[in-house]
């Protein structure tokens, strides 16, 4: 008995949730049984039998030997598969589909900054409030992602980045002089 136990001690199953295809896999790894087991799972009966199982084409049940290229190359296939079902799932609910940019990212984060500087009325036609802490977060989030990304960034954006900084730190300046009094 305990030689059972030796050569079972290794045993490599594939329990990733998506097929090599990219597809979701249909099989519950938790009904799955022991190996060489070809009953259907309570997941799905179909659609196991059309990805072959686990990677390589390998039964379900036994044991797989993928290779690092393989493994990067499920993670990659999986990984497109969620962003697809993910912008799927956002055209169903009816959420717009703008494409998020490095650039977007940054003139977000500065808007906000300016809202909290209160250079930048709100939306809803309330006086704007200032909150100083709030910006200086924002703005130093700002250089931290210049420094970040120094050396990876197309060369627009780099000097984008650098624009938005050292025109919401001038204004930071100055809103600071401002609310303690310092004059214009």
């Amino acid at each position: 008995m305990s030689d059972e136990r030796d050569e079972r001690a290794f045993k490599v199953e594939d329990r990733r949730r998506f097929g090599p295809d990219g597809r979701p896999r249909q099989e519950n790894s938790d009904t799955q049984g022991a190996a060489g087991s070809d009953a259907p799972s309570d997941a799905g009966a179909s659609g196991s039998s059309s990805t072959g199982g686990a990677a390589g084409g390998a039964p379900s049940g036994a044991p797989s030997q993928v290779s690092a290229a393989e493994s990067a190359a499920a993670r990659e296939d999986a990984a497109s598969a969620s962003e697809a079902a993910f912008e799927e799932a956002s055209k169903a609910a009816g959420a717009k589909s703008a494409e998020i940019t490095f650039s977007s990212f940054v003139v977000g984060l500065a808007t906000q900054a300016l809202m909290f500087m209160g250079a930048v009325p709100d939306p809803a036609g309330n006086p704007a409030k200032r909150n100083m802490a709030e910006a200086s977060a924002l703005i130093d989030i700002l250089g931290m992602l210049e420094r970040k990304t120094a050396g990876n960034l197309a060369e627009d954006e780099a000097r984008l980045i650098e624009d938005v900084l050292y025109d919401l730190r001038m204004r930071y300046v100055r809103e600071a002089r401002r609310g303690a009094g310092g004059g214009n």
